[in-house]
């Protein structure tokens, strides 16, 4: 009676340990899981704000920030000004080196932007689409703008970019706009004035930077 007894006792304790290694298995395999889970969410949310090419923010997020940041000029009186740039000739860039040089030059640019307009709470940075960019200046870096723009758009044309070991000379339209509560309704007036400025750079020449109604061309 003593052996079987015994022999229960080592079933039992032999379940338990089966038992307690089988449900620290299967929270491991549900905390990896969770992690993935986590992991690629993160991975999605970012992929949605994200431009695959440049890492700069894409468009959807930059309308998503600028619609933010006009509301906060409405409701707190903070300044908010617009950079769209767009790089001059790029199709010729396409047409003479082909698209793997394009693109290329376009993550150089987007580097280059990045560099010179630090990332910040102030700052954003994206790619709007195809070789077309924008920078939402707030605070006090909306006073500078233009000034900004017109130092950007210099150092570009003297500083080539270099793409896959090609030194490409490189020029950009700049147009450039500030948030009046007074003459536009939302973020979309603002952005109009700005694509108006932007066209006008390139009417004029290109290489250029232009200023919409409202921004002071010494500032």
């Amino acid at each position: 009676s003593q052996l079987t007894i015994a022999i229960a006792y080592l079933m039992y304790a032999g379940y338990l340990v089966f038992a307690v290694l089988h449900s620290h298995a299967e929270y491991r395999r549900r905390l990896l899981l969770d992690e993935a889970l986590l992991d690629q969410r993160d991975r999605f949310e970012r992929l949605s704000r994200e431009d695959a090419l440049t890492g700069l923010h894409n468009r959807r997020h930059f309308t998503a920030m600028l619609d933010a940041a006009a509301a906060k000029v409405r409701t707190e009186g903070a300044a908010l000004a617009l950079l769209i740039l767009d790089i001059d000739h790029f199709k010729l860039v396409n047409d003479r080196h082909g698209h793997a040089i394009g693109d290329a030059c376009l993550v150089a640019f987007a580097q280059r932007l990045a560099l010179f307009f630090p990332p910040s709470d102030t700052r954003l940075l994206a790619r709007l689409g195809g070789e077309e960019f924008g920078v939402i200046l707030a605070g006090p870096d909306a006073d500078s703008a233009f000034a900004q723009a017109r130092r950007f758009r210099d150092v570009l044309a003297g500083e080539p970019l270099f793409c896959e070991g090609r030194a490409m000379p490189i020029t950009v339209s700049i147009g450039v706009g500030r948030f009046e509560a007074t003459r536009h309704g939302d973020a979309d007036d603002l952005y109009r004035d700005v694509d108006a400025a932007l066209y006008s750079a390139k009417a004029e020449g290109r290489n250029r930077v232009c200023a919409s109604p409202g921004v002071p061309a010494g500032d």
